[in-house]
């Protein structure tokens, strides 16, 4: 709870001086009767906050608390009729008795308090609750207009209204009546006339269609549907009906036709002077057919004997695109030509793995308390190296972090009073917050920070 009010703070600084009547005579500065007003309404805002402190510095923060609360709570629409009643203006008017409006008598006439997170008006003059809220979240609030203090008129609301259907046009206008208008007690100007035009009658509607011939059914789309359109229907000269123009279907996509290929090798060239060969392979992957070029015209020679048996070289090394080679060493029957020697096949090519020589790091880690900081690589060379020997982690002189609690203690128990029971406890107290109020003692952010972590959220 007062970790969401002291967010207000900064806010509202300004008003805290001048509540607070630093800088002149209380009884005769402009503000005096809003200011007393004001300080007494925000000592009621949380009564155990009240009973616990009674000093100038918890009451100047009371009052912070409480002005920007009320200016929150100016511009809850809820509110409205409230703080119109005793003119209040928005924003509030703090600093000037003659331009406050009724803000002394409001405060005398409700009391607003702050307790477990939910903020409560009250009339004084009743107990009747008049409205309650999460702090967090006012417009959410539930409104009591039926407890307001005497005189003060409940908000009305606009009608919204629903009507009987219009009329038939009569000498240039149709009329129709209100059936319901809400919320209850709503007031408003209901729309009850309009301009029209007088139109011969029209004939009588066609027939509504009972039967119908179709087209066939189209192709299925990926949504799973297919549709078809209406060729005829009957009664002749009929509209409208229940035709039946679209139905659930498997969708099966569309199969991609080949687009490339590669091949074996060119056959040997026939006696009809044509010569074939086949697809090894096409794409794009999973496609289907295509128009392969198989085979091409060729002119043919009678045969020399046709070698049909080799003797092979060793494979060679496999090659990055994945095939290894060989020659022939010899072939049979002696004198042969030609033939298929088997002079490629396909293999798995590992790269040459390399021994990583290179390296760039991150920054040290903080030192530990086993005496050792590390670090991680953060790239290493040659390009695709693997392994090497990086440093990754070094001696240091490990350093404990500074104690919170004891430096709370020493710099912050005399005005906050001891550790455990601290009136920072859950002020959601930073280091940015202690600096913007001056309140550093000469210690670094770390020590800050040390002394925001024992208090704690």
């Amino acid at each position: 709870m007062n970790r969401i009010l002291n967010t207000m703070v900064v806010g509202a600084a300004a008003l805290v001086f001048t509540l607070s009547g630093c800088g002149g005579n209380a009884s005769t500065s402009p503000d005096a009767q809003v200011s007393a007003a004001v300080k007494s309404s925000a000592r009621e805002l949380e009564p155990s906050q009240t009973t616990q402190h009674d000093d100038a510095e918890h009451d100047s923060q009371m009052v912070t608390q409480f002005t920007t609360l009320l200016t929150q709570l100016r511009d809850v629409p809820a509110l409205a009729p409230l703080f119109a009643q005793y003119q209040v203006p928005s924003p509030v008017v703090l600093d000037d008795d003659a331009r406050a409006g009724g803000l002394v008598s409001l405060l005398q006439a409700v009391q607003i308090t702050l307790s477990n997170g939910t903020v409560t008006i009250t009339n004084r003059q009743t107990g009747g609750v008049i409205f309650s809220a999460p702090v967090t979240d006012l417009a959410s609030g539930v409104f009591h207009p039926e407890n307001l203090p005497t005189g003060t008129t409940p908000p009305t609301s606009t009608c919204t209204y629903a009507y009987s259907p219009w009329s038939a046009c009569q000498s240039g206008t149709q009329t129709r009546t209100v059936t319901s208008a809400t919320p209850a007690g709503c007031t408003g100007t209901p729309v009850l006339s309009q301009p029209c035009t007088v139109t011969p009658p029209s004939p009588p509607p066609a027939a509504t269609c009972t039967a119908f011939t179709y087209s066939t059914w189209g192709a299925c789309q990926p949504d799973g549907t297919q549709t078809r359109t209406i060729i005829s229907s009957s009664p002749s000269g009929c509209t409208g009906g229940s035709p039946s123009l679209s139905q659930s279907c498997t969708y099966t996509p569309p199969v991609t036709t080949c687009s490339s290929f590669t091949y074996s090798a060119w056959g040997a060239c026939q006696s009809n002077n044509t010569q074939t060969r086949t697809v090894a392979s096409s794409s794009p992957t999973g496609c289907t057919g295509g128009s392969p070029v198989l085979s091409q015209a060729c002119t043919y020679t009678p045969p020399v004997t046709t070698c049909s048996s080799f003797t092979y070289s060793a494979w060679g090394a496999c090659q990055p695109d994945g095939t290894q080679t060989r020659t022939v060493a010899s072939s049979s029957p002696t004198g042969c030509t030609g033939g298929s020697p088997v002079l490629s096949q396909a293999c798995t090519y590992t790269p040459p793995v390399t021994t990583c020589s290179s390296f760039t790091y991150s920054a040290w880690g903080a030192c530990q308390p086993d005496g050792t900081q590390t670090r991680t690589v953060a790239s290493s060379s040659p390009a695709g190296c693997t392994g090497g020997s990086p440093v990754l982690s070094q001696a240091c002189t490990y350093t404990p972090p500074p104690d919170g609690a004891a430096l709370y203690t020493q710099n912050c128990s005399s005005c906050h009073g001891a550790l455990a029971s601290s009136n920072l406890i859950g002020k959601g107290i930073s280091v940015s917050l202690i600096k913007s109020f001056g309140m550093t003692q000469g210690l670094n952010d770390t020590q800050l920070q040390a002394i925001v972590t024992a208090v704690g959220p």
